[in-house]
């Protein structure tokens, strides 16, 4: 059977079908993700958000796909491959300037230019708007979404909203302080 018609069994209700077009979907999003991700545990995590996405939209008859369901789930993958390579990217920009993985063991230090232009901006942000200090102070004290959303009366997408946002700006305004003192 094709994708196309087990999706149209499993969005009736066949229990069967379900299991066949998952079972499908998941080895062939694998075999399509191993060829832009290498490490597998990664693969593994996007193959299940797609797995997901998909579980949470297919039955969903409000729409109709316009070139086959198969289709529509090749790109709903490939969307999710997309944003885990700009998260991955992120993570990795982030964290190259971190150096020797030893360093911490030997002492580690920061630099004094760095943490001035860390306070700087910091002090910039707090005085910006205050509940995105708030916001990423608490989270980087070690307290948990739930504690956080109480003390600031937020929901927790606000939260995370808040937080992508202050991190956004701190970040942009190291990369500043960096072009300016060179």
């Amino acid at each position: 059977m094709t994708l196309d018609e087990l999706q149209k069994l499993a969005q009736v209700g066949n229990e069967e079908a379900e299991k066949e077009l998952f079972r499908q979907l998941s080895v062939r999003y694998y075999i399509i993700t191993r060829r832009y991700i290498w490490d597998r545990m990664d693969v593994e995590e996007v193959v299940q958000d797609a797995l997901a996405a998909v579980a949470d939209r297919y039955k969903k008859a409000s729409y109709t796909y316009t070139s086959g369901f198969g289709a529509w789930s090749y790109g709903l993958l490939k969307n999710i491959i997309c944003d885990y390579n700009a998260r991955s990217k992120q993570k990795r920009e982030r964290f190259a300037e971190i150096g020797d993985e030893n360093s911490f063991e030997q002492g580690y230090e920061t630099d004094p230019l760095f943490e001035s232009r860390l306070l700087k901006c910091f002090n910039k942000l707090n005085q910006n708007n205050n509940m995105y200090a708030r916001a990423i102070n608490l989270s980087y004290q070690g307290y948990k979404v739930a504690d956080i959303c109480d003390r600031l009366g937020i929901t927790p997408n606000n939260f995370y909203s808040i937080l992508s946002r202050a991190r956004a700006i701190m970040a942009s305004c190291m990369k500043k302080g960096e072009k300016n003192s060179e």
